[in-house]
């Protein structure tokens, strides 16, 4: 039996590099796939609960995201390597975007006065405005995530490659159909996933969903936890309202007491309320929920408004037509009423005629 070149490189464990027409292929129908997985999800998934502008805003994070990952990537020439490679970024690698995500997020919000445009998914004002500012930071942080995925992704590779030798190996026995596992069902079902997942906690009030609980079930429990203290004062400030108040507070007092000849009170430091950021977690979460029923609350209104705009269109129509239509009925009728006129009728049964037509 005689193979083709190309069948002999992957026979050989190189799958890559791939013919131009080849590449261009498996990249489109990758990105088709990713594209067509959102777009079903926003249609399917959520309706209405978040609007088109949005949605686009943050399907072009990740469509830059994507782009950027892409020059961050380098050359590999073995089926094993390249597919350890992506199984490894859709799995352990998209945990990795969303802790980082988190993390950063909180931590600039706390060192900045906009902590607005640090939160994930927020791209208006407070008076409903875009600002553009607002999308490019966040669309920064989200490549920063990533150039840190892609550096710390090569240090937990070695467990996903011995993995490939087992499933790359069960197609050793066509070579055109490893080819197509290793470039093009594996990518596509895997980034799939990828971009769904990502699009769960990327949008406004989004949550890691079930990729997190699965995580938590694997990661150490130490791990866990730190990740969870982390992420659960996602906005919390750094320092509490009565913490930051205390110790200007015994400042005050104790220069009063200095320029009033008394010797100075001593300054108390302030005790942290334990149950305090779990009820400022619980308040906010509260507020988050409340801002998401008032925002679906305002898209159902504006489907109404327009709804009633296009029936009042609709009846504005219909009376045009039917005032046009008694004009014609008027119009006919003094034309008869001439013509009866004209001929010398009954002059009753002309004036009568002209009478229904005015």
């Amino acid at each position: 039996q005689v193979r083709t070149g190309s069948e002999l490189d992957v026979m050989a464990g190189r799958c890559f590099p791939l013919p131009s027409h080849l590449s261009t292929a498996t990249h489109a129908s990758i990105l088709w796939t990713c594209t067509s997985t959102l777009l079903v999800k926003k249609v399917c998934h959520e309706g209405h609960r978040r609007r088109w502008s949005d949605f686009l805003l943050d399907s072009s994070k990740q469509l830059f995201g994507t782009a950027w990952a892409y020059l961050l990537s380098k050359s590999v020439e073995g089926c094993e390597t390249y597919w350890a490679g992506v199984m490894a970024e859709t799995t352990i690698g998209t945990l990795i975007e969303y802790l980082l995500l988190a993390i950063l997020s909180r931590l600039f919000e706390r060192g900045t006065e906009n902590a607005r445009a640090f939160r994930t998914g927020e791209y208006h004002d407070g008076a409903g405005a875009f600002v553009r500012g607002m999308f490019l930071v966040q669309l920064v942080l989200w490549l920063t995530c990533i150039t840190l995925m892609k550096c710390l992704v090569p240090l937990v590779m070695p467990p996903y490659v011995a993995i490939s030798f087992v499933f790359v190996g069960m197609w050793s026995w066509s070579p055109t159909l490893e080819l197509l596992f290793v470039t093009l069902f594996t990518p596509c079902g895997m980034y799939a996933l990828q971009v769904w997942v990502t699009d769960d906690f990327i949008k406004k009030g989004g949550a890691p969903g079930f990729v997190w609980r699965i995580s938590k079930r694997i990661l150490p429990k130490a791990i866990v936890e730190l990740a969870e203290e982390a992420l659960l004062g996602y906005n919390q400030p750094l320092l509490s309202e009565s913490g930051s108040d205390a110790p200007a507070a015994a400042v005050a007092a104790s220069s009063s007491a200095a320029s009033q000849g008394a010797p100075p009170a001593p300054a108390v430091a302030a005790v942290p309320d334990p149950g305090q950021g779990s009820a400022t977690a619980n308040g906010r979460a509260a507020e988050e929920e409340e801002a998401r029923k008032v925002n679906n609350l305002r898209e159902v209104l504006s489907q109404r408004e327009a709804d009633l705009k296009g029936l009042q269109q609709h009846l504005e129509r219909v009376i045009s037509a039917e005032d046009a239509t008694q004009q014609r009925l008027a119009e006919q009728l003094a034309a008869a009423g001439e013509v009866v006129h004209q001929e010398g009728a009954d002059p009753e049964v002309a004036n009568a005629g002209l009478t229904l037509s005015s």
